[in-house]
């Protein structure tokens, strides 16, 4: 195997030892090495810049679903309900926003309430109209009002659903 570089290691050999006595240094030149390394330079510089943007996308984004989660409980709370997300954690950074609760619970003015032991609802970042929900079980469901089922309760590992969220705006005319 060596037998085949054996040529090229003397030659490379005797140029640094040409160089190092002072002799002139053959091939590329700095002008050279600059106009090779420029295109290198502006593909690095463009990396870096959409790996920039992306994470302020992110950020700004992530920022948002925060300012949506909080003003979602507050109008719970407002109508008499409620709604908790122990153990909340909200991350998924680059190509997700991932919110996860353990456990989850929400409820309403008239006393039914439900419970989840998990819940995670993960977005595309790419396409945030894609939504993947997943429940962790056991789940609970709890009413107030008198009747033959006040409390219902069913038991799964995990549970998963996809939805592609369209919008209806401007508003759909029948003909």
């Amino acid at each position: 195997f060596m037998d085949r570089f054996t040529e090229a290691f003397r030659t490379e050999l005797s140029e640094f030892v040409r160089v190092v006595q002072g002799g002139p240094i053959l091939g590329a030149t700095v002008a050279d090495a600059v106009a090779v390394a420029s295109p290198l330079w502006i593909l690095i510089s463009l990396v870096v810049l959409v790996i920039g943007l992306w994470s302020a996308y992110w950020t700004v984004a992530r920022g948002m679903a925060v300012d949506i989660l909080r003003n979602t409980y507050e109008v719970a709370e407002t109508e008499g309900g409620a709604l908790v997300c122990g153990a909340q954690r909200l991350g998924g950074y680059p190509f997700r926003f991932e919110l996860e609760c353990q456990p989850f619970e929400a409820g309403d003015a008239q006393g039914r309430a439900g419970a989840l032991a998990g819940l995670r609802v993960i977005a595309l970042a790419y396409n945030p109209r894609h939504v993947i929900v997943e429940a962790d079980g056991p789940a609970t469901l709890r009413f107030d009002d008198p009747h033959p089922f006040d409390r219902l309760s069913a038991d799964w590992t995990s549970a998963r659903a996809s939805a592609r969220l369209v919008s209806t705006w401007p508003p759909l005319t029948t003909p």
